[in-house]
């Protein structure tokens, strides 16, 4: 039978009474790419917008077979299983239910048709599938998807991935469906109860054979920061304003300093990368690993004086990405961070060097 849970949380203090999140322990064998969603609810009779923070992890069965959804940082503890995972917060960031829906089951389906139907218009709904969500997966349970603006349900695939932060009557804030094998479902954005302005990014790096140069600007400006030999990083909140930026050299203790700094951000903390010089020799496992940890998937292919760009999300799948070996070409990324997206989609790099190949998913679900 279905259970609803309650949890009260605390909405974010102002950035003077915050303190970081104590540094997590980070594997050195496994990472996850993770969809993470900063939620922006506007206190009545108050100026200022406060921050609940929330994100949702999602994978089919041969790709971690998991779901697991976090707010304010900490994970839910409730139940989840095989199916459709959802769970529903209430306008004031209150968690107020959380049910699973077996799709294989008899009456899976038909009860998600319901408990989604209904929802009230404008109610939050995280969806989350995991093992396989697709064997049984009906007409009904599409559209009731669909009311929460999921948008890529129709490419849901046997054991497939599958990630929605989604509004009933609305559009979805993001989504992703991966098919088995291509990893967890991940995306990212900011949602706000009347819209957040969001902010464009631009990286570039030319390895030193090529230029040895970087550059990184926020809204068409370029930063006046230091570049220097290794990796030249732009730190920024979650609410897209400035945070710090700092070289970090591998070869002078600069891949702890790196580990160290990125452990300190929050969920949600744009990370933006560009080398210069040089930023392989001496990077360690540990500095790699906390760079995937904001969505890096291309550090495997990054050599001696490569050209590396990165525009990363703490805690969540990067929104864009480029490497080239060194006496080849400089690299340069773009992308849109923050404010209210139709879908993933609209979170993809809309400008880069490197060719990226896209899988579209058939529009049934196959696989047996």
């Amino acid at each position: 039978s279905a259970q609803a849970y309650s949890l009260h949380l605390e909405r974010t203090p102002p950035a003077s009474q915050q303190v970081e999140m104590a540094p997590q322990r980070l594997s050195r064998r496994l990472f996850l790419l993770v969809f993470t969603c900063a939620v922006h609810c506007a206190s009545v009779g108050a100026d200022a917008v406060s921050q609940l923070s929330a994100m949702v992890r999602s994978a089919g069965y041969a790709d971690g077979n998991f779901a697991e959804f976090y707010i304010a940082g900490r994970k839910l503890s409730v139940p989840t299983g095989r199916g459709f995972n959802v769970v529903v917060l209430a306008a004031d960031g209150n968690l107020t239910d959380a049910r699973t829906f077996d799709m294989g089951s008899a009456a899976g389906a038909g009860d998600m048709v319901v408990f989604l139907g209904g929802l009230a218009n404008g109610t939050r709904a995280l969806v989350a599938a995991q093992d396989d969500a697709c064997d049984g997966l009906t007409v009904g349970v599409k559209d009731g998807i669909r009311s929460l603006g999921g948008a890529a349900i129709d490419g849901l695939k046997w054991r497939s991935s599958y990630s929605l932060m989604g509004v009933k009557g609305g559009s979805a804030i993001a989504e992703q469906a991966l098919a088995t094998g291509a990893g967890p479902a991940a995306a990212a954005s900011i949602y706000g109860e009347h819209g957040v302005p969001g902010i464009d990014i631009t990286a570039w790096s030319v390895g030193w054979m090529d230029g040895n140069s970087a550059k990184i600007s926020l809204d068409g400006v370029v930063l006046d920061m230091s570049i220097g030999h290794g990796l030249n990083v732009v730190f920024l909140n979650p609410d897209r304003s400035f945070r710090a930026s700092r070289t970090f050299n591998p070869e002078h203790n600069g891949s702890a300093a790196l580990v160290e700094a990125i452990a300190a951000l929050r969920f949600g903390s744009p990370v933006v990368v560009a080398v210069a010089d040089d930023g392989k020799n001496l990077l360690s496992d540990e500095a790699v690993v906390a760079l995937q940890s904001c969505g890096a998937k291309l550090l495997g292919d990054l050599h001696w004086r490569s050209s590396y760009v990165l525009i990363g999300i703490k805690g969540a799948a990067a929104l864009a990405e480029a490497i080239a070996a060194r006496n080849t070409s400089a690299v340069e990324v773009s992308a849109r961070y923050g404010g209210p997206v139709g879908s993933f989609l609209d979170m993809l790099p809309s400008t880069t060097t490197i060719t990226t190949t896209t899988t579209t998913l058939p529009p049934q679900c196959s696989g047996f």
